[in-house]
């Protein structure tokens, strides 16, 4: 079993995970009110899906590849900080370019967290990858998820003002101890 401390590690990971794909969800949640409230039609909203899903999906790769070669520990606060900042820009958008680079910056958030992610979920696991993996990468479809049932609830209004300001929790990661600290603090 990972130790005390690499389990802490892959909790605070796996919640920063869900915040980050609950933020994801919440744009396309949005296309009603982001059509209507703009005018746009079918063919603008597929475009704000692409601008999400190339810098989310594609960009992804060349983040990772860029990461194995040189481990970058902050870019999981700096991915929560790009969501941030495109929820908010999303917020005050008052342009359908706005709309678009509000939309990119949220997949730059996820192309820029997620490979950290796994890479740190590996480190934790104390040799237990699958469950590492599976763990901090699995609690996180919970939050898309609630997040449909939150909104009959209340409103999507309601959950796109939460929503915008999780983001500021995932930042916190960037003062959490890291693995390398927590096995130098072990052996002593």
């Amino acid at each position: 079993m990972a130790s005390d401390a690499n389990f802490a590690i892959l909790v605070s990971l796996s919640v920063c995970h869900l915040l980050n794909d609950t933020n994801q969800s919440l744009l396309s949640a949005i296309y009603p009110i982001l059509k209507s409230s703009y005018h746009l039609d079918f063919v603008q909203i597929g475009f704000i899906t692409l601008a999400f899903q190339v810098t989310a999906s594609m960009l992804q790769p060349v983040v990772g590849m860029v990461s194995d070669r040189r481990p970058q520990p902050f870019s999981l606060p700096v991915g929560m900080g790009c969501t941030l900042a495109g929820l908010l820009l999303l917020f005050v958008a008052s342009s359908y370019a706005l709309i678009l680079v509000a939309a990119a910056l949220v997949g730059v958030g996820s192309s820029v967290f997620h490979p950290e992610a796994s890479r740190v979920a590996r480190m934790a696991s104390g040799g237990r990858y699958g469950f590492a993996q599976c763990f901090s990468f699995g609690l996180a479809g919970l939050g898309a998820a609630a997040l449909g049932r939150i909104a009959d609830v209340t409103s999507i209004d309601a959950v796109y003002h939460v929503c915008s300001f999780l983001p500021l929790i995932g930042l916190l990661t960037a003062f959490l101890p890291t693995v390398e600290h927590r096995a130098r603090t072990a052996g002593t």
